[in-house]
């Protein structure tokens, strides 16, 4: 399965598990999606399918890879974990190929606090996904752990108290060298190779309920980080950093606003001390390998991003603006 070298870990340990072997392809700046030339390049006889990935709300060109797959005899998916609401060509991601996968995790556009959701127009493939004997129940030490994870989340990025409680702690640390954040929120692999057999988990009948009761407010939340997103992207011609251009044929969920920088360091103190949290990109290399990967090597080492959840007025995106633009003019 051809898949982007720029992923989330857990994307390339599912295709292992399905028992597949991954051909990593390389990406391209900034978005971070895969690279059409180098794709063609690395299909072989034994290359049956192709996995996208729509990294930060931002469709990929679906009509290419659609032709692309079909031209190969492939079977096209699609990773949408980050792309609730997008769409190109008047199409909504996950509808392109076979299917596509979308998250149900917290910090999604659609959340159900955990789990996820497949579309599919395949109806062999609906059938088989709502057959009770292909799925194993979800390990209650998973529950609760997830569980765990999603309110100590709230309780510590929430509203109130993290601007009372944690954001003071955090300059604190930051003083002395320790990024408390990155500590807390890094999400790494497990030390384990799991079987090459595929074993979809139920969703709990709260989590899924919860995402249905959540999805007419969730539309109506992607529609505003669209707006910040697109306010921020077309402010200016920014120069000091990269950052996406903003297509107007692709309808992207604007779910995290990503910024890319050499200085990335320094941009982000920057912004820490004008009150934006910002990250360091949690997407990674697989193969960490820049004499063969290098777009995808350095996106890992540049991206920056601020969740446009966080910015809630307009007031907020133009603090943002004003903030990028004293950066870019050259403040220190």
């Amino acid at each position: 399965m051809l898949l982007p070298d720029y992923n989330f870990f857990a994307v390339p340990a599912m295709v292992r598990r399905a028992g597949l072997r991954p051909v990593f392809v390389d990406v391209t700046s900034p978005h971070g999606e895969m690279s059409l030339e180098h794709a063609v390049r690395a299909v072989t006889p034994r290359t049956r399918a192709v996995l996208l990935g729509h990294y930060f709300g931002r469709p990929n060109d679906l009509p290419a890879w659609h032709a692309f797959a079909a031209a190969h005899g492939l079977t096209l998916l699609e990773d949408c974990a980050h792309a609730f609401g997008a769409s190109i060509a008047a199409r909504s991601v996950g509808r392109w190929g076979a299917g596509g996968a979308f998250s149900l995790s917290l910090t999604k556009g659609l959340t159900g606090v955990m789990g996820g959701a497949v579309v599919s127009d395949d109806d062999a493939m609906g059938e088989w996904l709502r057959d009770a004997e292909h799925l194993a129940p979800l390990p209650r030490r998973e529950v609760v752990s997830a569980l765990a994870s999603a309110l100590g989340g709230k309780a510590l990025f929430g509203q109130a108290s993290y601007p009372a409680i944690f954001r003071p702690l955090q300059g604190l640390a930051a003083v002395h060298g320790l990024d408390l954040y990155e500590r807390l929120m890094a999400e790494r692999p497990l030390d384990c190779d799991p079987p090459a057999v595929a074993t979809p988990a139920a969703l709990p009948s709260a989590c899924a309920a919860l995402a249905r009761t959540h999805l007419p407010r969730a539309l109506a939340d992607v529609a505003r980080q669209r707006q910040v997103a697109r306010r921020v992207l077309t402010a200016r011609a920014w120069r000091r950093f990269s950052a996406p251009t903003w297509e107007d044929d692709r309808i992207a969920t604007g779910l995290n606003l990503v910024l890319r920088s050499p200085e990335r360091a320094a941009l982000r103190d920057f912004l820490w001390r004008r009150g934006f949290d910002t990250r360091a990109d949690y997407l990674t290399s697989s193969t960490r390998d820049p004499t063969r990967f290098p777009v995808s090597v350095q996106l890992v080492r540049e991206g920056l991003y601020l969740p446009t959840r966080s910015l809630r007025h307009d007031d907020d995106a133009t603090r943002l603006i004003h903030a990028l633009t004293a950066w870019d003019d050259g403040a220190a």
